[in-house]
């Protein structure tokens, strides 16, 4: 039985007036590394949904829609951003 004691922790962040030039998968990518090794996780999977090889014309144009969103999977749980270019708002699950 937990007894009371916290079985984890969740923080929804949302950032505004972000640097842009860290959107690229590269960047979140290290940042998925350097978070999970500073909260002592397990990195398993990571996916990406963006415009990366998506010709000119079918790309996103909207405010609310033109960015990035990745998933790191954690051993028992994830980690999830999503990022608005035009907008410059970050928007981080741990």
């Amino acid at each position: 039985m937990n007894k009371g004691k916290p079985y984890g922790y969740e923080l929804i962040m949302d950032l505004y007036g972000c640097n842009v030039s860290k959107f690229t998968r590269e960047e979140i990518r290290i940042f998925f590394i350097e978070l999970c090794d500073l909260i002592k996780m397990q990195r398993r999977d990571l996916h990406f949904w963006d415009d990366v090889d998506t010709p000119i014309n079918k790309q996103q144009t909207s405010p609310h829609t033109k960015g990035t969103s990745a998933v790191q999977f954690i051993l028992i749980n994830s980690i999830v951003i999503h990022t608005l270019d035009l907008k410059e708002d970050v928007y981080i699950n741990i």
